[in-house]
């Protein structure tokens, strides 16, 4: 079994595996972020209630897949319900 396949068996990731998760840490035409700026952004989604992480799981936070997962939807679909109630519907 190859190690990308094990990386994500665990539902519970750290800070560093969320970002690469969200692929925060890959800019816009692919390239690669910084390491700090990427958490940053996770960091501050957190900040704004945007991602929920698991408290008490040693000293730092966890991040569920099942949250990670609940984001991207609501990213993705909360942008296109926005284009439809701005008028944009057919």
């Amino acid at each position: 079994m190859q190690i990308e396949t094990l990386k994500w068996q665990s539902p519970l990731m750290t800070m560093k595996e969320a970002v690469e998760y969200l692929r925060l840490n890959v800019g816009a035409n692919e390239e690669r972020r910084a390491s700090a700026d990427a958490i940053r952004s996770l960091e501050y989604l957190v900040e704004q209630g945007r991602i929920r992480p698991t408290k008490g799981i040693g000293r730092s936070n966890r991040f569920h897949r099942d949250e990670l997962d609940r984001f991207m939807r609501e990213a993705t679909w909360g942008s296109r319900m926005q284009g439809q109630e701005g008028g944009m519907r057919r």
